[in-house]
C-alpha cells in the first residue's frame, strides 16, 4: 500500500486571513507501509511551506513546524504503484537538485511518452488541533 499526505492550516492570523490557502505536501510525504502494515505507531510531521511564500512563519527558524493551537486539516491519500513511483522519484529529484555529488534521479511518469502523472486517488480528511503531548 502506498500513501501521500498533505496538510492545510485553517487557523487564522491576527488580521483574520487563513494561514494556508491550499494543502501543502512537504518533502518526504510519500511513503509505503512495507515496515508497518497493520501496526499502530506514532510519528511526527514537518510542516511544508508554499513555494515563494513571504509569510513570517515561513521565513524564520520555526518554518517547518506547526505551532501550538494551530488547527490543521490533514489530507491522507492512497496511491497506486505507478503514482507512488512518480511522487517518490519527484521528491528524490527535488531533494537532490543542486547537489553536485548526488546521483541523478529521473522522475518516473505513468504517461506513455510523456511527463507527469495521471492518477485517481483515494482521499481521507481529518482535522487536528496542535496541543502539547502530556
Amino acid at each position: 500500500n502506498n500513501y501521500r499526505w498533505s496538510a492545510r492550516r485553517i487557523s487564522t492570523y491576527d488580521d483574520g486571513s487563513v494561514k494556508d490557502a491550499s494543502f501543502i505536501a512537504p518533502l518526504g510525504s510519500t511513503f509505503n507501509d512495507d515496515f508497518f502494515n497493520g501496526l499502530s505507531f506514532d510519528f511526527f510531521a514537518l510542516r511544508g511551506s508554499s513555494p515563494f511564500s513571504t509569510a513570517d512563519d515561513d521565513d524564520n527558524e520555526e518554518r517547518n513546524y506547526f505551532k501550538r493551537e494551530d488547527t490543521v486539516v490533514v489530507k491522507f491519500i492512497s496511491l497506486g504503484a505507478a503514482e507512488y513511483e512518480f511522487y517518490r522519484t519527484f521528491e528524490s529529484n527535488v531533494l537532490n537538485s543542486g547537489d553536485l555529488f548526488a546521483s541523478p534521479a529521473n522522475v518516473r511518469s505513468n504517461i506513455q511518452g510523456g511527463l507527469g502523472v495521471w492518477a485517481g486517488l483515494g482521499v481521507a480528511y481529518d482535522t487536528l488541533v496542535c496541543i502539547p503531548v502530556q
